[in-house]
């Protein structure tokens, strides 16, 4: 769910006097203001426009506690070999696609995948067998939201997210620029962002055609599934 700040100058010892009397009787300038607000967008916004706006909301705040408890599970490939983690912090692709535009998109090549796993935050390791479980068990698990197999040494992206049965292929730069294009208009709420990210990277998916030079090892998430 979105909310943004509603700046207002206003005169300083007029607004003192009101914060002294709304606190003598419980309440606040930022909770009469909130409901002023709500009672002009009852007033002047149509039913109908309305219903929109509170589906909307509904919608948000359930992908939001949905992913507040959900789990992204990750596929690390470097140049120092693989790693499996699981973590709350990076549980969609678009979270994902600014953590490594800011801080992976041209360093990787440097890091090693425990430098790299930190990055997450706070992370579980996971072995192999554990990771192949969440795989095999993705769509009935409501506590893994994402899947991705992140080849860092090759520059590729495989995905699968909670509303989609198959796999989808990117170039890491190209989720970047997908972030790009996400956030050039900065009053867009999170769930009109997403819609901009993955509109950005519809065209950009890849065949595993182009990706078949790539070797067993490297890609084990595409090879098990």
């Amino acid at each position: 769910m979105a909310n943004t700040e509603v700046p207002l100058l206003y005169n300083e010892y007029r607004l003192r006097a009101i914060k002294k009397a709304l606190e003598e009787s419980g309440s606040s300038v930022e909770q009469v203001l909130k409901n002023k607000l709500d009672s002009v967008y009852r007033d002047i916004v149509s039913v109908e426009e309305q219903e929109q706006i509170e589906e909307m909301i509904h919608r948000e705040e359930s992908a939001s506690q949905q992913n507040n408890r959900a789990y992204g599970i990750y596929h690390l490939h470097g140049y120092d070999g693989d790693m499996h983690i699981a973590t709350l912090n990076y549980n969609s692709l678009l979270q994902f696609g600014r953590l490594f535009q800011g801080h992976l998109q041209y360093k990787a090549y440097s890091y090693s995948l425990d430098s790299i796993a930190c990055l997450f935050g706070q992370h579980k390791e996971l072995d192999p067998v554990l990771f192949q479980s969440f795989c095999d068990t993705f769509q009935s698990n409501d506590n893994v939201s994402l899947i991705a197999d992140v080849d860092f040494e090759r520059g590729y992206l495989s995905v699968l997210e909670k509303g989609s049965d198959e796999w989808r292929t990117y170039r890491l730069d190209d989720v970047s620029n997908a972030v790009t294009s996400a956030y050039e208009t900065p009053e867009l709420s999170e769930y009109e962002r997403y819609g901009a990210f993955t509109d950005a990277l519809k065209e950009k998916e890849i065949c595993d055609a182009e990706t078949s030079f790539m070797s067993e090892d490297s890609a084990p998430v595409q090879q098990i599934l």
